[in-house]
C-alpha cells in the first residue's frame, strides 16, 4: 500500500510540474528579425528539389 501512494504521489508530482510554464528572456528585436527570416524561407526549394543541402558553393568542388 506504501508503494502504491508513493507511485501516486510521484505521478500527481511529475505532472504538475510538467504544466508550469517558463519565460526565457530575448531580445525583442533579435526575437522579430528571427520571425521575418522564417516568414521569408516559406517556399523556399533547393535546387534539387529536395531536402539535400545541395547549392553550387558547396558541392562545386566535389564533382572533380
Amino acid at each position: 500500500m506504501k508503494n502504491l501512494l508513493f507511485f501516486l504521489l510521484l505521478a500527481a508530482t511529475i505532472a504538475a510540474n510538467a504544466q508550469i510554464k517558463y519565460t526565457l528572456p530575448c531580445n525583442s528585436a533579435l526575437l522579430k528579425r528571427s520571425g521575418e527570416i522564417a516568414i521569408a524561407q516559406i517556399g523556399t526549394q533547393e535546387r534539387t528539389g529536395h531536402n539535400d543541402g545541395y547549392n553550387n558553393i558547396t558541392n562545386k568542388y566535389q564533382h572533380h
